[in-house]
């Protein structure tokens, strides 16, 4: 986190209704950061992708939206229901 904090990618923040906890939040520089990794990410595992069969690439691509969907939902965490 202290990595973050230099390269200026988020923030740190005394919450002002319990100044004992520190929020940490993204700064201007986040967005950028992200898409940047992301698109190595993505060219990574779409060269990883090009030694597999056609039908492992089938079976990938057939669970992917149920991915997502779960990337979408972000669950709540056990410890906060």
């Amino acid at each position: 986190m202290r990595d973050l904090v230099e390269r200026d990618l988020v923030a740190r923040e005394r919450d002002p209704a319990d100044r004992r906890v520190i929020q940490l939040l993204p700064t201007e520089k986040s967005p950028a950061a992200k898409e940047a990794i992301n698109t190595v990410w993505s060219g990574t595992i779409r060269t990883a992708m090009t030694r597999l069969s056609n039908e492992q690439v089938a079976s990938i691509e057939a669970t992917s939206g149920a991915l997502q969907a779960l990337h979408t939902e972000r669950p709540t965490p056990p410890s906060d229901r």
